[in-house]
């Protein structure tokens, strides 16, 4: 099933990636982020290196493994990170939803192993068939 973080308080180091490995991410525009390992003299260590280019870009994550600064998640708005970034007050909300857009969905349509499980299901064959008129 997705998991919907709602990043509201500050995520630093670790905390950062674990919030980054959500499948939908709600960000406040008033936190702080950092992935500051090197600050500390231990190499990125928890994944960040795929997970931070993944989720914020290349060039983004490369500067903010590298510069050990700090970033306000407006600023990251800005840079284009492709998830919502909103005031503290309404990320609850917002990841709320994001939830609900995905509540109508089956189960089987949401889990990891979909083409394994969702096109082997009748109903699901019907609608492609449907859909491409055969």
């Amino acid at each position: 099933m997705p998991v919907i973080a709602a990043i509201q308080g500050h995520v630093l180091g670790g905390g950062l990636v674990f919030g980054l490995y959500a499948d939908l991410v709600a960000m406040a525009q008033e936190v702080i982020c950092s992935a500051d390992f090197m600050k500390y003299g231990f190499t990125p260590g928890m994944g960040s290196t795929l997970v931070l280019p993944m989720r914020l870009g290349a060039a983004l994550a490369n500067e903010i493994l590298l510069s050990e600064r700090d970033y306000h998640g407006s600023t990251l708005r800005e840079r284009g990170i492709g998830f919502p970034v909103v005031p503290a007050a309404e990320t609850a909300a917002t990841a709320l939803k994001l939830a609900n857009d995905l509540a109508d969905k089956s189960d089987v349509a949401l889990e990891k192993a979909m083409h394994e499980t969702t096109f082997a299901q009748p109903d699901v064959i019907d609608r492609l068939n449907q859909r491409s008129g055969g």
